[in-house]
């Protein structure tokens, strides 16, 4: 099954320190007025955790100087517990689609395209869709954008592991080809999102070696 520690590592060394950049709306606090979400103040990323992740951790609006004072093992059990263990990712096969799957959640803040993904690959394989997407007549969590559940990991682990790392990889790309449309002010972050993305890369399970270390929370 795939492990998280190595995923993690690599995760660091991509991530930047503090940055507090107004057109990255991760790094605001957000409310919720009468069902209506409202961003509030500006606080920042910090080794890849950004505002609203540790607000959800904290389940309160972080201050600047709790991002700034984000440590490596801090953002471990972030991570851990905001990402790698929504997505079951110790329940995963392959360590390749793991990460793939893990990069999606964290770039992307849902699996929605990550779902329409793997129901691409197993309209391919099974000739029918066989993950949950919104409006399919499936009992689910609520929270179904975020997570995934053991049927889930089921199809996932079914489907072959190489192809189906490409067909995520590729989604994700679009994904950002998309948003970056929607919104030409995200443009600038174009080059980062997409050098990321392609230094992942698929590695069978054989030539996998040992999981390396910067700690062990």
């Amino acid at each position: 099954m795939a492990d998280f520690l190595p995923i993690y590592n690599s995760t660091l060394k991509k991530e930047g320190g503090y940055q507090a950049d107004p057109s990255d709306s991760a790094n605001y606090c957000y409310s919720y007025i009468k069902g209506k979400r409202t961003r509030g103040a500006l606080i920042g990323t910090n080794k890849g955790i950004s505002a609203t992740a540790l607000q959800v951790y904290l389940k309160r609006c972080p201050t600047v100087a709790e991002i700034k004072a984000i440590t490596p093992e801090l953002a471990y059990k972030i991570f851990k517990a905001n990402y790698w263990d929504k997505i079951q990712g110790s329940l995963i096969k392959d360590q390749s689609v793991a990460q793939m799957i893990f990069q999606m959640r964290i770039g992307s803040g849902n699996l929605v395209h990550c779902r329409q993904a793997i129901n691409l690959l197993c309209l391919q394989v099974f000739k029918k869709k066989l993950i949950y997407e919104s409006g399919m007549n499936m009992q689910v969590p609520a929270n179904w954008q975020y997570e995934f559940i053991p049927s889930s990991i089921n199809v996932i682990n079914s489907l072959p592991a190489e192809k189906l790392f490409n067909t995520l990889k590729t989604a994700h790309s679009a994904y950002y080809d998309k948003i970056i449309k929607n919104d030409p002010k995200l443009e600038k972050f174009e080059t980062g999102w997409k050098n990321r993305l392609a230094s992942i890369e698929y590695t069978p399970a054989e030539k996998i070696g040992g999981i390396g270390g910067f700690f062990l929370p």
